[in-house]
């Protein structure tokens, strides 16, 4: 149910990109929203090293993988990796998250 709200709320966001498949740098931005709503507190988020690549041509798939910082149930800032496979919808003009690994 969060996926699907979440992809709602961000079709707004891609309405305006020429490719019907998007770019990495929009993928990575949507990756990033999807990881913080696993998070316990997602507006201390910090995310570094943040890289996409297109996995289909046809499929607008695309898996993002980088790293993250954010505080955790005590407080302290901890530090964190994630995976999230990514997939470009044309029709709605949306981002779904395929699978989502986050450590």
């Amino acid at each position: 149910m969060r996926i699907y709200l979440a992809t709602l709320a961000l079709v707004a966001l891609t309405a305006c990109e020429s490719d019907p498949c998007g770019s990495t740098g929009m993928a990575e931005i949507m990756a990033q929203k999807f990881v913080k709503q696993e998070l316990r507190d997602p507006d201390s988020a910090k995310f570094t090293q943040t890289v996409a690549t297109r996995d289909g041509k046809d499929a607008c798939i695309y898996v993002v993988k980088g790293s993250f910082s954010a505080a955790n149930g005590f407080g302290g800032m901890t530090g964190g990796v994630f995976i999230v496979e990514m997939q470009k919808i044309r029709d709605e003009n949306s981002w779904r998250a395929v699978d989502l690994i986050v450590q």
